[in-house]
């Protein structure tokens, strides 16, 4: 999408003479980003807390990735490690860690099995806790049981 760093961005993308290996597509459409994330071998969600503290909670592009069975890298941040479980369902490295990173990506590209792994637990998590259908259910068992 757009955001308060993308300039920043391009002019380190320029700088570190990576602009043609980098892609900033802007905000797109749900079947575009469906598109995108076919076509990625790997799915990686950096978070960091800000300076300020904020945190983003549980990224909803995250649940995407899983649910298409892409394997996932995550950081240690907010809400992403009650999703993601380390070796499980995704990887998980800490912030602010490119050499982590970087290992995580190494080891999924070269182990086309686990990818396979990580992508099945993925979505079969993403199906179990965040499917609108189980949610739905959930929340009618609860408020049944709050009236009771």
């Amino acid at each position: 999408g757009k955001g308060k760093k993308e300039r920043r961005l391009k002019v380190l993308a320029q700088q570190l003479g990576i602009q043609n290996k980098v892609t900033f597509m802007g905000q797109q459409t749900h079947e575009k980003i469906k598109e995108v994330l076919q076509e990625a071998d790997i799915y990686l969600q950096p978070s960091v807390t800000s300076a300020t503290q904020n945190q983003e909670g549980i990224p909803n592009a995250l649940k995407e990735a899983m649910a298409m069975k892409r394997p996932v890298i995550g950081t240690y941040h907010a809400g992403i490690p009650e999703l993601v479980e380390h070796g499980v369902t995704g990887l998980l490295v800490p912030e602010k860690n490119p050499e982590a990173i970087r290992d995580a990506v190494i080891q999924l590209i070269n182990n086309k099995q686990l990818c396979d792994t990580l992508g099945k637990a993925a979505r079969k998590k993403v199906v179990e806790c965040f499917d609108i259908e189980v949610l739905g259910d959930q929340l009618h068992e609860l408020l049944i049981s709050l009236c009771a």
